[in-house]
């Protein structure tokens, strides 16, 4: 099947507020046309698990929701 690049960020205070579309700009501008994710979801904060983790299966479970619902 076909691959894609999804992305999962959490902007520091400097960047302020991000929308998915600066990023994704960001990208395309600096990254080979292969490595420009089709997706960016911005978080607040990484979702963490019970250990302190970042929670890698919910991260992967709202990309994949969001692009479903995009």
């Amino acid at each position: 099947g076909v691959k894609e690049i999804l992305l999962a960020v959490v902007p520091n205070e400097q960047a302020g507020q991000l929308e998915e579309s600066d990023i994704l700009q960001w990208c395309s501008r600096t990254l080979p046309v292969y490595a420009v994710p089709k997706q960016a979801l911005v978080f607040t904060a990484f979702p963490r698990t019970s250990t302190g983790k970042i929670d890698r299966q919910t991260v992967k479970k709202q990309l994949l929701e969001d692009t479903v619902s995009a």
